[in-house]
Order: C-alpha cells, then sequence, then structure tokens
C-alpha cells in the first residue's frame, strides 16, 4: 500500500501519521502531485528522501531525475503550495 494511502487511512482513524516519500527517479511535477494529493488528503507531515544512488542498482546507470538540488527544489515545491 502506498505511503499516501496509508496516510489518510491513519487520519481517518484519529491520527496524526508521517507520509514517507522518496524523490529517486521521481521528477518535479511528479513530487509536486503527491505533495498536493496528500495535502486535499489532509496529510501534514511529511519525510522526504532521496533514496540510493543509482550506483547501488546499476553501476553505470544515470537517474532519470529533473531535480538536480533535490531539497532545494522539494522546498520551493512546497512553499509554492502553501502559497
Amino acid at each position: 500500500m502506498s505511503s499516501i494511502a496509508t496516510s489518510a487511512l491513519l487520519i481517518q482513524m484519529g491520527l496524526e501519521p508521517v507520509m514517507q516519500m522518496v524523490t529517486r527517479d521521481r521528477n518535479r511535477i511528479a513530487i509536486q502531485s503527491d505533495i498536493l494529493g496528500a495535502t486535499a488528503l489532509g496529510i501534514k507531515n511529511m519525510l522526504c528522501l532521496s533514496g540510493d544512488h543509482q550506483k547501488f542498482r546499476q553501476p553505470k546507470g544515470r537517474a532519470p531525475m529533473s531535480l538536480i538540488s533535490i531539497p532545494l527544489q522539494l522546498l520551493q515545491c512546497v512553499k509554492t503550495i502553501e502559497g
């Protein structure tokens, strides 16, 4: 089950979950989409992780990311959504 779905179920049970999001292999639009969806479901807490480096999966592989600076881009996404 996805972290968003689990967090939404926990909110319905009266708990305040911390949703986890891994940004590896995801572009800015996909991350923004998940943040907007989580916010619409009432999720207030998120733990954003960059994930394992692609060298651990494929030594010669390259990550298909549009996020060059993940922490800064992620903060900008959240600030844009918050208004």
